[in-house]
């Protein structure tokens, strides 16, 4: 920098120049007017040799340069945390509706073509008043997702099942689970939770669902499925894994070559499995580094081979004398016949009708007489089936007022 530039950047700055006796100039700082209270101020250099001058000029400029720079950086920064801190505020501040639910956020991870991958969010009913599940759905055409219940009391609880698309959709997926939430018929709410998966386009997996479906109780099943990947010639998987103690699963490699690895994976349901709906993942482990583990979502229905539905038949509050009708359907995984069906107590306030043939469905309508005396009653119903170990029961409970 010349002494030209620093005259002329020390008269923009509201600097006063001053002729030395050899008549070369300095800088001042003005002090006069709005640059009073500036800093840092520049001392008066009259009288100091012309290239110290320079140097103190050239040095005041510089730090009133980065004086500013540095407030604003500071200001900037300042700012940045305060709306970094704010965000991180609202985060932490869920709505009455987003309180009801257990996710906040879905993760899928990383998933095959075809595979029939579920993650599941609980809804709980937190509040006196009863809470509706008015819509339910996605933002994206990836996934989809569906509730098991639409109306919950207090501390009842809803079960959303959220599925990916595997078939139409590969690569990074970002989606919305969209749920909108009625509070005691009047307040509306809607809540978003955020969905990510990665999709694989380079394994795929045949048949893409590994559900057992349906399975009697103490008879296990099996199911096999094909693993496809193309691509490295090398690759290979390492290991299975099972979430569930009642599943167990083996991985064998069919064939290799051509740019295509298949592997057969075999799963297997425990015959101890309970009684029950059963959800879990299996996870492969492979030799990938950036994508070692992609999951499967394994289910069943374990059922008893003859179940009641209702399991408890409830009349609810009836007055007494008066009669209600309700029906109970008895359903088999096989055809049965119903030899007897017997009650514990003496309250002979029950009647039914009898149900003939073999079949796999029986339906049975079940007619109450309220008891004379108010309260609380209770009937176990024993069910006899020819060639059944064991009879099977089911109950019903009913409120008389007084």
């Amino acid at each position: 920098m010349g002494w030209a530039s620093v005259k002329r950047e020390a008269t923009r700055r509201g600097m006063q120049w001053h002729l030395n006796s050899d008549g070369k100039g300095c800088p001042t700082a003005n002090t006069s007017g709005r640059n009073r209270k500036q800093r840092p101020r520049m001392p008066v250099l009259t009288e100091l040799n012309p290239h110290k001058a320079f140097w103190i000029a050239t040095r005041y400029l510089g730090e009133r340069i980065m004086w500013r720079t540095l407030s604003h950086c500071l200001g900037a920064a300042f700012l940045s945390a305060v709306l970094v801190s704010s965000a991180s505020a609202q985060q932490r501040q869920l709505s009455w509706a987003e309180k009801m639910f257990s996710h906040q956020e879905i993760e899928f991870g990383t998933i095959a073509r075809g595979a029939e991958v579920y993650q599941y969010v609980t809804v709980e009913n937190l509040y006196k008043e009863d809470v509706t599940l008015s819509s339910v759905g996605t933002s994206c055409s990836c996934a989809n997702a569906q509730s098991d219940k639409r109306v919950l009391k207090t501390h009842e609880k809803a079960t959303i099942a959220v599925k990916m698309d595997t078939k139409n959709h590969v690569g990074k997926k970002n989606s919305n689970l969209d749920v909108s939430v009625t509070f005691d018929g009047v307040h509306f709410k809607s809540v978003r939770v955020p969905i990510h998966a990665f999709i694989r386009s380079d394994i795929v997996v045949s048949p893409d669902n590994a559900g057992f479906g349906r399975v009697m109780a103490g008879t296990g099943a099996e199911k096999t499925m094909d693993i496809t990947y193309a691509g490295r010639s090398d690759w290979k998987i390492n290991s299975v894994r099972s979430g569930s103690e009642f599943v167990t699963a083996d991985v064998q490699e069919v064939s290799r070559g051509g740019g295509k690895v298949k592997y057969q994976l075999t799963l297997h349901l425990l015959p101890n499995a309970p009684i029950g709906n059963l959800t879990d993942r299996v996870t492969l482990m492979t030799d990938d580094q950036a994508n070692p583990e992609f999951p499967l979502t394994v289910d069943a229905s374990v059922e008893a081979d003859i179940v009641a539905s209702p399991a408890i038949v409830n009349f609810g509050d009836m007055e007494a004398g008066s009669q209600k009708t309700v029906p109970v359907v008895l359903k088999g995984l096989q055809p049965f016949e119903i030899a007897k069906i017997e009650v514990d107590s003496s309250l002979n306030c029950f009647r039914m009708k009898e149900s003939q043939g073999n079949k796999t469905v029986h339906v049975i309508p079940l007619t109450i007489t309220a008891p004379a005396e108010s309260g609380e009653y209770e009937e176990v119903f024993t069910v006899t089936v020819p060639g059944r170990a064991e009879p099977f029961q089911f109950k019903a409970q009913v409120h008389v007022g007084g």
